[in-house]
C-alpha cells in the first residue's frame, strides 16, 4: 500500500473504500488488478473509489473488470484548497458523459460555504464524485458519491442548479454523522437550501420533497423505524427539512451554523456511550433547547396530517396556472358556480359550445382533494353521454365567450361534502393546440370548491 507511505489527504477516502470492498467480498479481486498488483498509490485513490462504489451497489466481477479497465472512465483531479483545507482536492470520475469545467469550481464553493457554516475543515480530504451512466442511486457511501446524469448541464440551468444542490447534500453528510434518518437527511436538504439562497438559486430547485409522505410528524416516522430505499423515507427528507429550514430562518446563518456544530459534537458522544446508538430527537432537544416550541411543532404537532396540509400538495407541476379565476368555484346549498378568463393566450379543449357538443371534450373537470384523483367531467347541456363516473354531470349553464367561462352545475350527491373536490380547467397552453401534460389537452388551472 504505498499510498500509506506518506500522509495524505485522500488516505481515508482510500482505506475507506478497501474496508467496503472488503466487506462486500471484492477486495481480493480488486487488489489482483494489474492495475493495482504493485500497490495501490496515491494517485489510483479515485480509481480504487469507482471499484468500491461498484461492489457497494451490487455490480459483479464483469462490471468491475469493465468500469476499472484503463479508459474506460475519465478521472480529472483538481486541487479546490480553501482556507480551512489547504490540500483539498476533488476528483471527478466521468463515464458516458462530457466534461463540465464548472463542477469542480462549484464544488469549491460547496465547501467554502460548509466550513464558514460550520467553522470547521471539511473531513474528507479527497472528494470523489461519479457522473455518467454508472450512477445508481444519487447518494453517498462515504468514499465517494455518485450523481445523477440528467443534471450535469451547464451551471446556470435547472440541471446545473440540481447537480449544485446534490453536491451541497452530499458534502454535507461528512459533517453530520451518527443522528437519526430524519436529522440525517433532514440537516443535508437544509443545507441545500442554504447553499441555493447564497448563490441565487431557482427556488423550486430547493423545493422540500412531500412525496406523499404519510407521517404526521417525526415522532410517528421513528416509530415506523424506517429505513432507506423504503417507501416512506421521502419523509425523513420532508419531515426533517421542513423542521430545519424553520430553525436556520429563525435563528439566522451564524446561530444555525453553531449549532450544527454542537449537535455533530454530541452526535459523535452520543454514539460513543451508548454502543453505536444513532442519536434522536432528545440530543436536536438538547441543541435547540430556546427553540423547544419549532422542535416539537415538527416532532409530534402532527402538521403533515391531512387536515394541516395544502389541499394541493405536489399538483402545482401539472398546472400552468393560465386561470384567472373571476369567482373561485362556490357551493350555495344547491348550486356551484364558477367562472374566469384564460391568460397568455391560453384556449380551451373546445373553443365553442357547439365545438364541445362534437367532440365531447371535458373542458371541466372534478377531482377529489384528498388524492388528486380523477371524478368526473363537468359536460354542456345537450351532450346527452351516458355518466361512466360518480362526478359525472351536466351543466345547467355552461357559457363559453372568447377566453371567458361560467359554468353552474349541480354536484352529484353520490360525491358527498363538496369541498372534497375541485374543479380544474382543461385546454392548451396556446393557440397552436400542441400539448404538454396530456397527448390531447394541458392543465391550465384548478381551485378547490368553496362552501358558503
Amino acid at each position: 500500500m504505498p499510498f500509506l507511505h506518506t500522509h495524505q489527504p485522500g488516505d481515508t477516502v482510500a482505506l475507506y473504500a478497501l474496508w467496503s470492498s472488503d466487506h462486500y467480498g471484492k477486495l481480493d479481486y480488486l487488489l489482483d488488478r494489474p492495475e493495482f498488483r504493485d500497490g495501490i498509490k496515491d494517485a489510483d485513490i479515485p480509481l480504487v473509489a469507482f471499484g468500491a462504489f461498484i461492489a457497494r451497489t451490487g455490480g459483479d466481477d464483469r462490471k468491475l473488470d469493465r468500469v476499472l479497465t484503463p479508459g474506460y472512465a475519465e478521472i480529472e483531479t483538481v486541487a479546490i484548497g480553501t482556507a480551512l483545507s489547504p490540500h483539498l482536492k476533488v476528483s471527478i470520475i466521468r463515464t458516458g458523459t462530457e466534461r463540465q469545467p464548472w463542477v469542480p469550481d462549484a464544488t469549491r464553493d460547496v465547501v467554502e460555504l460548509l466550513e464558514r457554516l460550520i467553522g470547521l475543515p471539511l473531513p474528507v480530504g479527497h472528494i470523489v464524485m461519479i457522473i455518467g451512466d454508472e450512477s445508481s442511486c444519487g447518494c453517498t457511501w462515504g468514499f465517494a458519491f455518485d450523481s445523477p446524469l440528467k443534471w450535469h448541464q451547464a451551471r446556470d440551468t435547472l440541471g446545473g442548479q440540481k447537480l449544485q444542490g446534490h453536491i451541497a447534500h452530499e458534502l454535507f453528510h461528512s459533517y453530520i454523522q451518527g443522528v437519526e434518518w430524519w436529522a440525517y437527511d433532514g440537516t443535508a436538504r437544509t443545507f441545500e437550501y442554504i447553499y441555493g439562497v447564497e448563490f441565487g438559486h431557482d427556488p423550486k430547485s430547493y423545493e422540500n420533497p412531500h412525496g406523499g409522505c404519510e407521517a404526521h410528524d417525526i415522532q410517528m416516522l421513528v416509530k415506523w423505524e424506517v429505513e432507506p430505499f423504503t417507501p416512506h423515507y421521502i419523509c425523513a427528507y420532508y419531515l426533517g427539512s421542513e423542521l430545519f429550514r424553520e430553525l436556520f430562518n429563525h435563528l439566522g446563518f451564524e446561530k444555525f451554523g453553531a449549532r450544527l456544530k454542537e449537535l455533530r459534537r454530541l452526535a459523535a458522544l452520543e454514539r460513543q456511550q451508548n454502543g453505536g446508538r444513532l442519536a434522536g430527537i432528545n440530543v436536536v432537544q438538547q441543541v435547540f433547547a430556546s427553540e423547544f416550541e419549532i422542535v416539537e411543532k415538527h416532532w409530534s404537532g402532527k402538521l403533515n396530517a391531512p387536515e394541516n396540509l395544502p389541499w394541493d400538495i405536489g399538483m402545482v407541476d401539472s398546472s400552468h396556472n393560465l386561470i384567472q379565476w373571476e369567482e373561485y368555484p362556490t357551493y350555495d346549498g344547491e348550486f356551484v358556480t364558477f367562472s374566469g378568463s384564460l391568460l397568455g393566450g391560453a384556449v380551451l379543449s373546445s373553443g365553442t359550445i357547439g365545438e364541445a357538443n362534437r367532440d365531447g371534450y371535458g373542458n371541466f373537470h372534478i377531482y377529489s382533494v384528498g388524492d388528486s384523483k380523477f371524478t368526473g367531467n363537468i359536460s354542456p347541456a345537450g351532450q346527452n353521454r351516458a355518466p361512466r363516473d360518480p362526478g359525472d354531470t351536466t351543466a345547467l349553464e355552461y357559457r363559453l365567450e372568447g377566453g371567458t367561462f361560467t359554468v353552474r352545475f349541480r354536484l352529484p350527491q353520490a360525491l358527498g361534502d363538496p369541498s372534497g373536490y375541485f374543479v380544474d380547467v382543461w385546454g392548451f397552453q396556446d393557440e397552436s393546440r400542441t400539448p404538454v401534460i396530456w397527448p390531447d389537452r394541458d392543465r391550465l388551472g384548478y381551485a378547490r370548491i368553496r362552501v358558503e
